[in-house]
């Protein structure tokens, strides 16, 4: 466990080391002004919320490697889906906070560890933003539903955290959408 502990830590530090190593153009914008204090303070901040998103993304690893994290359980913050890995949104940050998460509390660790997961780009965004949808699939009887909003980790960065021979399968009753609208029963 230990040797793989250290190869998926060197892994993590590679994939988060080369969306850093990303052109200026696809990194957020420099702050311009007389004073470089500016530039100085939001460069402090990104590099802390990195820094967060980087504790994040090794938390998950572990506990997806040691169990304690569940998957593709009702319930769970994390399910294996054909594109990739979803995290429950904001059920996975709150539990990495031990239990903390107000959107309205920018010193709240359950929010801070989103923006630090979301500061790494390793998730895929939708055209309009960074959430999508799990929905319960149709059976014979039932609508279509909305189960929850979470952020789309592409099988590519999968790889990061879960070795390919002790990935879960995917979760066969759910499925990903881009728009919340078809979660919603059928108008009569």
């Amino acid at each position: 466990t230990q040797l793989h502990d250290s190869t998926l830590m060197t892994a993590t530090v590679a994939a988060v080391e080369s969306i850093e190593a990303a052109p200026a153009s696809a990194q957020a914008p420099r702050q311009t002004g007389s004073s470089g204090g500016n530039h100085d303070a939001f460069a402090d901040l990104k590099k802390q919320r990195q820094e967060t998103g980087r504790r994040f993304w090794n938390w998950l690893a572990n506990g997806l490697e040691d169990g304690s994290i569940t998957c593709n359980q009702s319930g769970s913050p994390v399910h294996f889906v054909e594109q990739g890995m979803v995290l429950v949104t904001p059920g996975i940050f709150k539990a990495f906070a031990g239990g903390f998460f107000d959107r309205h509390n920018p010193a709240c660790p359950g929010l801070l560890a989103q923006q630090g997961f979301v500061s790494l780009g390793l998730h895929q965004r939708t055209k309009k933003s960074a959430i999508y949808y799990a929905l319960a699939k149709k059976s014979n009887h039932q609508a279509q539903r909305k189960l929850f909003s979470c952020y789309l980790i592409p099988e590519a960065h999968v790889r990061h955290l879960v070795k390919a021979d002790r990935r879960p399968p995917n979760n066969i009753d759910m499925m990903i959408s881009e728009n919340p609208l078809e979660a919603r029963p059928p108008q009569s």
